[in-house]
């Protein structure tokens, strides 16, 4: 008898021991939100019914490898800019994808220590008005179609003088220039150059001779209300590492080789 009851309470030790384990890997595994912008090629719906998600682009997986390296489970969720941007400084959201220093500082955001990518700021028109756009001052008396929530540069971004045209999301955008709603477009030449090359619209909207020369350095970045030290520490070594392997240069050459050239990782 007692040989028996001996051995039942040791089998229930031992399942309550696994349950515990169990639980306390549950537990340590976390769970963040991500909430990602349309913005090709980082971010793009896919067109496909069988895929195994409604997105894809270089954010996508980038959020992916960031989760499989840290061992933080990443959701991401699309977004419109201004709407992530609100709802990560809140902490109704934990990350988001494509921030620069601008948006960090408005929104009092947390970002990781390096950037992922980098970009240039441009102005794009018709093909036969680009060429007539040479100076900021040519800027004026057009509809200059952005995307709400984005930051370009302190000059344009302050300028009340400017006539703006807000759009929720970035493939809107040549569609609005090519019906005359705006005149027209600033925004990201990795991202634009892209667009236009996958709607073959090279030839028709190009970007004018005015090069505000302004370089613009994508980030992750984070909620400061919803994500611990630990954790951004985790996400910092996964990021860096990514960098100095070259991975991110791989999964962006894939997608937009030659249009612009990945961030040089930083050296240890």
């Amino acid at each position: 008898m007692w040989s028996r009851l001996r051995r039942s309470i040791n089998g229930h030790l031992w399942l309550l021991g696994l349950w515990l384990l169990c639980a306390s890997d549950v537990q340590a595994r976390q769970a963040l939100f991500a909430a990602m912008y349309d913005a090709p090629p980082f971010i793009m719906a896919r067109s496909t019914v069988t895929s195994e998600s409604d997105a894809e682009g270089i954010d996508w997986e980038l959020l992916q490898e960031l989760a499989s390296r840290s061992g933080i489970d990443i959701y991401p969720l699309r977004y419109p800019l201004g709407r992530a941007l609100k709802d990560v400084g809140s902490g109704k959201m934990d990350i988001i994808t494509g921030l620069t220093l601008q948006m960090a500082n408005q929104y009092q955001l947390g970002h990781l220590e390096q950037p992922y990518y980098q970009c240039h700021v441009r102005f794009y028109a018709t093909a036969a008005l680009a060429p007539k756009i040479h100076r900021y001052q040519d800027l004026s008396g057009k509809i200059i179609g952005h995307v709400r929530g984005a930051d370009y540069f302190h000059t344009f971004d302050q300028d009340r003088s400017l006539r703006k045209s807000a759009v929720n999301h970035l493939h809107q955008l040549p569609g609005k220039l090519l019906r005359q709603y705006n005149q027209l477009i600033i925004a990201q030449d990795c991202q634009m150059d892209y667009l236009l090359a996958k709607l073959g619209l090279q030839q028709r909207i190009q970007p004018t001779r005015y090069d505000p020369g302004i370089p613009v350095s994508l980030y992750v970045g984070y909620s400061r209300q919803t994500l611990s030290a630990s954790t951004v520490s985790r996400l910092n070594q996964a990021l860096r590492d990514m960098l100095a392997e070259g991975w991110l240069q791989q999964v962006a050459d894939s997608y937009i080789h030659p249009l612009s050239s990945p961030v040089t990782p930083a050296l240890p």
